[in-house]
């Protein structure tokens, strides 16, 4: 039985070594989106997963009290912002806002104040996909740097889920991820809305 117990636990280490992505495997997970492939970015998207560096932070107690997540990029006329809209679900409430986004190379940027910036840039990842590496900057003592995985559709494929989380160990993000989809209630559409509040940054 001795033995056994070895034999399982030699095992399981093994497979969770297995899983554990190579320093070839993160160059190749964590290429940037490209300034000519930005465009790929537009659209509505559902958060599947979000990972954090700090669990201590605000907008990782935000994660922690929405149930579900959507947000839509859209282009503008002038090709050198991009409009994105937010509906987050807490509490059987949608909370609505936008935000104009700068396009700066193969980033999006928003400051709204001199010292606050809010910036994006975006992973290769899977088809119908979106996986996002935000940095949240209000001051030198309020930082934060966030991997939000999202999707088109509502479910999520076991090997996506894999794809997402390894990108997340390759950039050192905390595992298990502080937010997972489960399925929850999307915002309702506008004309269905009824406990909505909106909001604009």
């Amino acid at each position: 039985m001795l033995v056994l117990s070895v034999v399982s636990a030699v095992t399981l280490l093994l497979s969770l070594t297995a899983a554990s992505p190579t320093p070839d495997d993160c160059v190749h997970l964590n290429k940037s989106l490209s300034a000519e492939d930005l465009h790929t970015i537009f659209g509505r998207w559902i958060l599947h997963e979000a990972f954090v560096l700090s669990r201590h932070d605000l907008f990782s107690q935000i994660l922690k009290t929405i149930s579900s997540s959507q947000i839509e990029f859209m282009p503008t006329d002038n090709n050198h912002t991009v409009i994105s809209k937010h509906e987050n679900m807490r509490d059987e409430t949608c909370t609505r806002y936008s935000v104009t986004f700068t396009i700066v190379g193969n980033k999006i940027q928003h400051s709204p104040t001199a010292n606050a910036t809010f910036e994006a840039h975006f992973l290769q990842t899977c088809d119908g996909c979106l996986s996002m590496y935000y940095t949240i900057d209000t001051s030198e003592q309020n930082k934060g740097i966030y991997l939000l995985f999202y999707r088109k559709a509502g479910t999520q494929p076991q090997t996506d889920q894999e794809t997402a989380r390894e990108q997340a160990r390759c950039l050192g993000f905390l595992q298990p991820p502080d937010f997972t989809y489960n399925q929850a209630d999307l915002c309702p559409e506008k004309s269905d809305a009824n406990n909505t509040k909106e909001e604009e940054q």
